[in-house]
């Protein structure tokens, strides 16, 4: 399964893409490691009962 990152407002796409080279390196790096492992992951979202995982 591929996963994909989306950002919630392109102004931020803007700030991370104005980065230094060798900061934007390093999130590319952690990027490719952290979609390698996403099954393993789980996002807490606030819910009615407060934090909870997203599906």
């Amino acid at each position: 399964m591929a996963f994909q990152i989306e950002y919630f407002h392109p102004r931020l796409l803007a700030e991370i893409e104005s980065w230094p080279v060798d900061v934007l390196a390093d999130y590319a790096a952690w990027l490719s490691y952290w979609l390698s492992m996403a099954p393993a992951f789980a996002c807490l979202t606030p819910g009615p009962s407060g934090m909870g995982y997203s599906s």
